[in-house]
């Protein structure tokens, strides 16, 4: 059978077994058609780019072949090679003081923005960047933020060739700031669960001897067990209020100090008249000791302020997930280069370089090039809209199909999606008048219910100082306004924090 050669367009000269070129080849590594000019007559696996073609060989000749098994979307755009990735800088002293924690022994953890990540099979693929890469200890990915966790021996590797090994499978890396907030919240956090657990402990275990008190009333049982029952809980029960459940002691002095009345006084109140006559009826040898209750009301209670802080938490990071929707650096041209710098360093009159699958650094005019932009963090409009040169692109939005050419108007904090971030962080940081009307009440009601506390002792001292006292107490703690305290907050961070992880930014709470 005859060959056929084309004889114009980009494939021409190229020629095909049949006498004629194929309709379509798709490439062997992401499925879109290759281009006539690329196709490799009698090759098995064809390509539709340099890049493809690169990434397939080296995930074949490192035995990463299950990626291509466990992928689930293969589409992805047009794009260019990152062959231009110059990440020489990632092994500078001052980058890696600035964004690496030292392990010690020449190890070093750093915090990575990986872009490209579209499913499970890319995650498979990076944290296994080790098999390519020597030095490379550890690799962990976090789909939700596309962000991994990097640890190497910079005495086996450098970073910038682990940086340019996840360009050549079409991740590109850039670093996250390590904070100081980030510390801060592990260690709040770390305290958060100390307190919890204790207290969980210091429950359940005042729980089992509260069941063996109410079992020895329905039998006889020994006086020195019957002490040493009520003195174990009474131990138990003095851990529990003075560790974990001091922060309600800590809450309550300083409502006091700024008179102003909140959740915490009547919890502590509660709970310290609670321990104080449990303590004394131990001591005394009658009456009821209450710690089994106070011990789990300490824990329930804790259990609510940590999903209630967890809740937050991740509102907090759903908002901060916005701000990284534009990208740490930026290609900006200049005397015929193009160089890669940082995005807060873009001024205006700028002109930058952003390709297919990049997210525009700042807002700006097209002057060269058109391509299709996606929107909708903006908009909410799915659809990808045409831009040619003149129109207007804003920071944020995706460039999907081809290169483009922006001089820049603004960057940073001045941008559109600045402004709209920085509303969304004040509507976060903000009281809502909500929030400010349950304050407000919870005042008023813990006024209320120390009155009726004391009017409770009053009505049963005549019965006997014993069960007034057992009684004012159980008002005390059954009317610990933990919904109130708690409902109104929570379900604000929840709605905050959901609406952001589905893009929907919200201006007030």
């Amino acid at each position: 059978m005859a060959n056929a050669v084309a004889d114009s367009g980009p494939g021409a000269g190229t020629v095909f077994p049949g006498g004629s070129p194929p309709a379509r080849y798709e490439c062997s590594h992401c499925g879109l058609v290759v281009p006539a000019g690329l196709v490799v007559v009698g090759d098995e696996h064809q390509f539709c780019c340099h890049g493809c073609r690169t990434a397939w060989t080296l995930i074949h000749d490192n035995g990463l072949e299950a990626w291509y098994r466990i992928a689930t979307e293969r589409q992805r755009p047009e794009s260019e090679t990152d062959s231009d990735l110059n990440p020489a800088g990632f092994d500078a002293p001052g980058f890696i003081g600035r964004y690496a924690v030292d392990l010690g022994n020449g190890r070093h953890e750093i915090m990575l923005a990986v872009e490209g990540i579209h499913c499970a099979a890319c995650v498979w693929l990076i944290e296994r960047i080790g098999k390519i890469c020597p030095g490379v200890e550890r690799c962990s990915v976090n789909w939700s933020r596309r962000t991994g966790s990097l640890v190497w021996n910079s005495g086996q590797n450098r970073l910038s060739e682990i940086v340019r090994a996840l360009g050549s499978l079409g991740y590109r890396a850039t670093p996250v700031t390590p904070g100081q907030e980030a510390v801060a919240e592990t260690r709040e956090n770390r305290q958060h669960l100390i307190r919890l657990g204790i207290a969980g402990a210091a429950a359940g275990n005042n729980m089992l001897i509260a069941t063996a008190l109410y079992l020895g009333l329905f039998s006889t049982m020994e006086a020195s067990h019957l002490w040493l029952l009520r003195m174990a809980s009474c131990g138990v029960g003095l851990v529990s209020l003075l560790w974990p459940g001091r922060i309600f002691f800590q809450g309550a002095v300083a409502a006091i100090r700024t008179r102003t009345p909140h959740m915490d006084l009547p919890v502590a109140l509660g709970l310290g008249v609670g321990g104080i006559a449990g303590l004394v009826n131990t001591v005394t040898g009658r009456g009821e000791i209450y710690f089994d209750s106070l011990s789990m009301l300490v824990f329930l209670l804790l259990v609510g302020r940590y999903v209630q802080y967890r809740q937050q938490r991740r509102a907090a990071d759903s908002i901060e997930m916005l701000y990284r929707m534009t990208p740490a650096f930026a290609w900006r041209i200049g005397g015929g280069e193009v160089v890669q710098v940082q995005a807060e360093l873009l001024q205006a009159g700028d002109q930058i370089r952003v390709r297919a699958g990049e997210t525009m650094p700042a807002d700006g005019v097209v002057v060269e090039g058109e391509s299709l932009l996606d929107e909708s963090i903006l908009t909410g409009e799915s659809e990808p809209v045409l831009r040619i040169v003149n129109d207007v692109v804003a920071a944020g939005t995706l460039n999907v199909r081809s290169p483009v050419i922006v001089a820049v108007t603004a960057a940073g904090e001045t941008t559109r999606l600045g402004a709209i971030l920085k509303m969304v962080q004040a509507a976060a940081a903000d009281r809502p008048q909500i929030v400010q009307w349950a304050d407000r009440a919870g005042g008023w009601f813990v006024a209320v219910v120390i009155v009726v506390a004391l009017g409770t002792l009053g009505a049963w001292w005549m019965a006997g100082s014993e069960r007034a006292v057992d009684h004012a107490v159980a008002l005390l703690i059954v009317a610990c306004p933990c919904a109130l305290a708690l409902a109104t907050p929570l379900t604000l961070s929840v709605a905050l924090g959901r609406a952001a992880r589905r893009g929907i930014m919200i201006k007030g709470g």
